[in-house]
């Protein structure tokens, strides 16, 4: 469980598991209805989650109504409880630092880079960057001092 005053950024495919339900969505759902613990998203994750639950719904896997339940209470949790961090000029510049000096060397991808930057814009002591995507995962590993994944259950770092 969180220790009280802790801080995660979730990017999207952690998001994700709050709407819905898949491996991991248990650790994520008791971080966020934990009050002592501040959640922040990228601006971006605004997007990309309408993307996912959209896609979703053109394959079949959710109706049109669930959709729409979804999208509310995610609105609702943006006006309630997450901190967003919005996509500024001086974020654009640090994603683009970043794809010079990691993408190199690391899969780093445009909207990977742009999660990256948001969290680093945030500049919290001890705050953890959690994703389940492996290729970011992989990217973020040597960028902050924890990062999770909520599907292993493992993290990097305190």
């Amino acid at each position: 469980m969180a220790e009280e005053g802790t801080s995660y950024f979730l990017d999207t495919s952690a998001l994700v598991k709050l709407y819905h339900h898949e491996l991991g969505s248990e650790i994520v759902e008791a971080w966020v209805t934990n009050q002592a613990v501040q959640i922040w998203l990228s601006e971006l994750a605004r997007v990309e989650l309408h993307s996912v639950f959209v896609r979703k719904v053109r394959e079949g896997e959710l109706t049109e109504a669930i959709l729409q339940a979804v999208l509310e209470c995610f609105r609702e949790d943006l006006h309630s409880r997450f901190q967003v961090v919005p996509l500024t000029d001086d974020i654009v510049e640090r994603a683009i630092s970043l794809l010079l000096s990691q993408a190199k060397n690391h899969p780093l991808r445009t909207l990977d880079a742009l999660h990256i930057a948001s969290a680093q814009a945030v500049e919290k002591s001890g705050l953890a960057f959690v994703t389940a995507d492996k290729k970011l995962f992989t990217a973020a590993s040597g960028l902050f001092s924890r990062i999770i994944d909520p599907e292993a259950k493992v993290g990097l770092g305190p």
